[in-house]
């Protein structure tokens, strides 16, 4: 399978993760495997239907779709001849461009979305990121709610922070992060937290490991220990640590 991802343009940075297009040959249907990282995709299937079990739902031809964040490593089987087109958004960024009731209700899940939030997407790859920047460009706007301060205060912490802390931190209630986060973000603030310390200690295993120790990186990271550290990576990357 081949995946083109391509960076927003400056302006868009701070919200967009990146447009990405996804393809494959005729040899057959491959694995591939998907990490949680707290962002949500806009996507457009621009290939033969196909069927995603982990989500239990169809993706047909032309149709959008939003897929929803995930909280676990996903094995999924890609067809051969696949093309796919997206936006990914990055962790609560989505309702700067978009109205939705809910992205809890998303969760591990591809939903139908309306074409024409999405015009112009099947272009060539080469086109891709222009069409892009046109259309967020056009749809930016700032919403009531923004969590994008608290991710950034998460992403400060490496992630090796509590809830409550996070609520004292910005004046809120963990009632209120709970609320705003479901609804925003898709998730508890508690997983976001879980992924982002996830993202950290697994970058510091590929580059300190083995000349630090598991433990230590454990303990730096937050964890209570190895094997807490060990169930975390194989949650989230579906391996054992030593196979980062």
């Amino acid at each position: 399978m081949d995946i083109r991802e391509y960076l927003p343009c400056p302006k868009l940075l701070p919200y967009i993760d990146a447009y990405w297009e996804a393809t494959s040959d005729n040899s057959g249907d491959k694995m591939e495997k998907i990490i949680p990282d707290g962002c949500v995709d806009l996507l457009i299937n621009l290939g033969e239907r196909f069927y995603i079990p982990a989500a239990g739902v169809w993706l047909e031809n032309g149709k959008t779709y939003l897929g929803g964040t995930i909280t676990r490593a996903v094995f999924a089987e890609l067809p051969a001849g696949m093309h796919l087109q997206g936006i990914r958004f990055k962790p609560a960024a989505f309702p700067y461009f978009y109205a939705y009731d809910s992205l809890h209700i998303t969760t591990n899940r591809f939903v139908d979305f309306d074409a024409a939030a999405m015009p112009g997407m099947a272009v060539m790859a080469g086109e891709l990121p222009a069409a892009c920047n046109r259309l967020l460009a056009n749809r930016f706007t700032t919403p009531a709610h923004s969590l994008l301060p608290l991710m950034d205060t998460i992403r400060q912490h490496k992630g090796n922070m509590t809830v409550q802390q996070l609520a004292a931190l910005h004046y809120m209630t963990v009632r209120q992060l709970e609320r705003g986060f479901r609804t925003y973000a898709g998730l508890s603030p508690k997983e976001l937290i879980s992924i982002i310390r996830y993202q950290y200690a697994a970058q510091l295993i590929s580059t300190a490991y083995p000349h630090r120790s598991l433990l230590d990186i454990a303990l730096e990271s937050g964890y209570y220990d190895h094997a807490h550290l060990s169930n975390e990576i194989k949650k989230y990357a579906g391996v054992a640590p030593t196979r980062l």
